[in-house]
């Protein structure tokens, strides 16, 4: 997830950036060498990581892992890719570009890429407009059933429900809404969503207005995919909250606050009902989060100094909502943006590449860390396939 206030300087020569990646600046850096394609088995673990910065207008990469060993198998142009998704069922990828124009309008896009495992590409299916003034979108994510992709404009203080079709792209936004800020500048910034994973309901947070707002199905029928605020959440004043992610089992979800730092955990009901039990402060701001698939545990990063970030993990009891800490790991790194879990490996998108954290089979713990791909700027990473 990334910070709601995180930007970098965009560049054009991506020639010369593309050049640099397919040498040694963004090989794969693990203890020995990428297999190649001609003599791999099929990936154990298939992940995309997106990248921009001072000479990379937009990259992503498909990085497969085999055995322990790492290689990427390639990259694809795309623009400030802010934020990834996968697609439940099918090898769709879809990317939040954060930008402001999109052909001499004030829109944002998303993208849709088909990931070929067999030849180890992404394929752009296409870049779909948002709404006007839908700009600067920061957070996408899927529906459980795949029919519909839920877009967080945190420049336009709106979201765009987007119908998704039979082969997973995305169509033209069929719902629109526009949101009002109360927080602490007025003015609303949805920053994170995230649909419940096993119903069609999803809760957003708005960084601007300082609240957590409830989208559910406008309309009783399955093949519905429009969504209305069905309720709001009030977060402390000036908390910020940047990001949220829900608990696998699905009756809890945790939110991060950026302005005053901390995690909060929140009680679900399958109605889509929420209220706050527990908040845990902390010392610096949360840049992102994410559980384990099968863990009770909760992993979050925070900048320690311009150049280490802190990796804490968190044993969460999903009754009771509490939070007990249960290590701390420093990493070189100035900046984490992204993260998704596996179950033996916590994946980071740092400003150093991506970051493959080992975890302890049974504890769910971090053991040990290696920089699995030096691409400067990365800015989020997606699971495609994890074991």
């Amino acid at each position: 997830m990334s910070s709601p206030e995180h930007s970098r300087t965009t560049g054009c020569n991506r020639r010369s950036f593309l050049a640099t990646l397919g040498c040694a600046g963004a090989t794969l850096l693990l203890p020995k060498s990428g297999m190649s394609m001609q003599t791999a088995a099929a990936p154990d673990t298939l992940l995309c990581l997106g990248s921009f910065g001072h000479d990379d207008a937009g990259t992503i990469h498909l990085i497969a892992m085999r055995n322990g060993q790492c290689e990427r198998l390639s990259s694809t142009a795309t623009e400030r890719p802010l934020a990834l998704a996968t697609h439940p069922k099918m090898p769709i990828l879809y990317v939040a570009n954060g930008v402001k124009h999109y052909r001499h309008e004030p829109r944002g896009t998303v993208e849709a890429f088909f990931v070929n495992a067999g030849t180890g590409r992404l394929e752009l299916l296409r870049r779909q407009p948002l709404s006007l003034s839908a700009v600067d979108p920061r957070a996408l994510a899927v529906a459980p059933d795949g029919r519909s992709l839920l877009v967080a404009a945190f420049g336009g203080g709106a979201y765009n429900i987007l119908p998704v079709d039979s082969a997973g792209v995305p169509g033209a936004p069929s719902t629109i809404l526009k949101q009002v800020g109360c927080g602490a500048d007025s003015r609303s910034h949805p920053a994170a969503v995230s649909f419940h994973p096993q119903e069609g309901w999803a809760v957003a947070a708005d960084f601007g207005a300082d609240r957590l707002d409830v989208l559910g199905a406008e309309s009783a029928s399955p093949a519905s995919c429009g969504l209305m605020v069905r309720s709001r959440l009030a977060c402390g004043t000036t908390s910020g909250p940047s990001g949220v992610a829900f608990h696998p089992n699905g009756r809890l979800l945790v939110a991060m606050q950026q302005r005053s730092p901390a995690l909060a955990s929140f009680r679900v009901t399958r109605a889509g009902a929420l209220s706050q039990v527990r908040e845990v402060p902390l010392t610096s701001a949360p840049t992102a989060m994410a559980f384990h698939p099968r863990a009770d545990v909760l992993y979050s990063s925070a900048m320690a100094s311009t150049r280490t970030s802190r990796l804490e993990t968190w044993r969460i009891n999903p009754e009771e909502g509490s939070f007990a800490r249960r290590g701390t790991l420093d990493l070189p790194v100035g900046d984490i943006q992204g993260m998704a879990c596996a179950k033996t490996t916590l994946w980071l998108a740092s400003d150093r590449g991506l970051i493959a954290v080992g975890l302890d089979p049974l504890s769910a713990r971090p053991e040990s860390w290696t920089l699995a791909a030096a691409v400067p700027g990365s800015s989020g990473v997606a699971l495609m396939r994890g074991s």
